[in-house]
């Protein structure tokens, strides 16, 4: 059987009754918040039984946000159905909106027309921030054309030789060394070095990169040994295997 829509109409809050075991657990701050920012925007799909009794399939959560603001009625969409039809809606409403993915530039988008005005939209401004950070456009900066040659100076010239190694000195390439540059939030570069000094306590001092390498290595045994579901233990095992201890050596 599928659901048979009655009516939409204002229910007193008392006459509803929750889904027996709805296993959903909302944000009721969140819930509260777009409430007070939005109104009720979406109605309660409340199912109308045989003896009339009333029982909410989708929108417990936004019931219960509801009775905890004060509010005393709900708007409701009225519909019937059999108790199999009932449980399967109460189950899909919330398993569709789990399984959601995002395009996340198009989300950005959205968030950056609110103009920072972010309360009601179910997002904190930290987490609004980091959307935006990831992609906002970077800030060309004019840099006039230098009229004279750097270093043209001999005696300029002698001095930059002393001061990176002298005549022995050698560039990144002819050491066989390339510079990766990451580009990070504030916030999350702030967390990248909290993390590489922890590691360092654990893998030595090894620089930053050797840091970083390292860590990948074991990200990538992670997923070769996802199917065995591994232990830390076991993981870490398995990226020592492919770990070239000569590679990090400081000296």
């Amino acid at each position: 059987m599928t659901t048979e829509y009655v009516e939409t109409r204002m229910v007193p809050l008392d006459e509803l009754t929750p889904y027996p075991g709805n296993a959903r657990r909302g944000d009721r701050e969140r819930l509260l918040e777009s409430l007070e920012a939005n109104g009720q925007y979406r109605s309660l799909i409340v199912r109308e039984k045989p003896d009339g009794e009333l029982v909410v399939l989708a929108g417990n959560n936004t019931m219960q946000a509801l009775e905890h603001r004060g509010d005393t009625q709900a708007r409701c969409e009225i519909i019937t159905c059999d108790d199999a039809t009932a449980l399967r809606v109460n189950l899909v409403d919330n398993a569709v909106n789990d399984r959601a993915t995002y395009d996340d530039e198009a989300r950005a988008r959205l968030i950056a027309e609110l103009d920072g005005a972010v309360t009601g939209s179910g997002y904190t401004e930290d987490e609004a921030d980091a959307l935006l950070a990831r992609y906002e456009e970077p800030e060309i900066v004019h840099v006039e054309e230098q009229t004279t040659a750097y270093n043209d100076d001999a005696e300029e010239r002698e001095a930059r030789k002393r001061t990176h190694g002298g005549e022995d000195s050698q560039t990144f390439a002819s050491r066989g060394v390339r510079d990766i540059f990451l580009a990070l939030p504030v916030a999350e570069a702030d967390e990248l070095g909290r993390l590489i000094m922890s590691l360092r306590g654990a893998w030595g001092a090894l620089d930053q990169g050797a840091v970083l390498l390292r860590a990948a290595r074991v990200a990538r045994q992670v997923y070769v040994l996802e199917a065995e579901e591994p232990s830390l233990a076991r993981v870490t095992e398995a990226a020592e295997a492919v770990y070239e201890a000569e590679a990090f050596d400081a000296g």
